[in-house]
């Protein structure tokens, strides 16, 4: 991943290296689905991405809905049709890290569309986010993001909100979870 550009700041997207391109993309991030949304989570080593990505299958699978990893650590981003599809490297596929218990060995999902950008960050994100960093420009295609702090910020009521039909009604423009 690229440092940071300072004269960027204003864009969410700044420091993510896939953001702009018009082509395939692998990204240092976690990927789950659930129903059948996929949820790309970007974040620093360290930020809680597998951790999320844990909690939301376990929620999921608890409250009865279907849900898998994609991929944990690398996800292949591409492109096609105004949607991301997000793919597990072949050599990386069903592979989960568990903090201080290392690598595990899990179910999963080859691929999924993304419908949703979940950054983790390292402080706590703005209370009312501007309008623009309610999105992430992903390989062209503009996507819902909401940014965390850390797996520390999840609680039942983020994960009812990423896990509803409805949880962009009035989030970001509509027409994006149209497609």
């Amino acid at each position: 991943m690229r440092p940071p550009d300072p004269s960027r700041n204003s864009n969410p997207d700044a420091e993510h290296p896939e953001a702009g391109h018009s082509g395939r993309a692998t990204v240092h991030a976690s990927c789950v689905v659930v129903g059948e949304c996929g949820v790309l989570i970007r974040g620093p080593s360290g930020s809680g991405k597998s951790t999320l990505a844990r909690r939301l299958v376990a929620d999921a699978r608890r409250d009865g809905r279907f849900a898998a990893l994609v991929a944990d650590d690398r996800v292949k981003l591409t492109p096609t049709g105004g949607r991301i599809i997000a793919e597990v490297p072949p050599r990386i596929a069903g592979m989960l890290e568990v903090r201080n218990i290392g690598i595990v060995k899990v179910a999963f999902e080859p691929a999924c569309i993304v419908r949703l950008v979940v950054d983790c960050e390292k402080a706590y994100p703005a209370r009312m986010p501007d309008p623009a960093a309610q999105r992430a420009d992903i390989c062209g295609i503009v996507l819902p993001r909401l940014s965390l702090c850390g797996s520390a910020a999840i609680s039942p009521d983020i994960l009812d909100f990423l896990m509803t039909q409805h949880a962009f009604s009035g989030f970001v423009d509509d027409e994006m979870m149209k497609t």
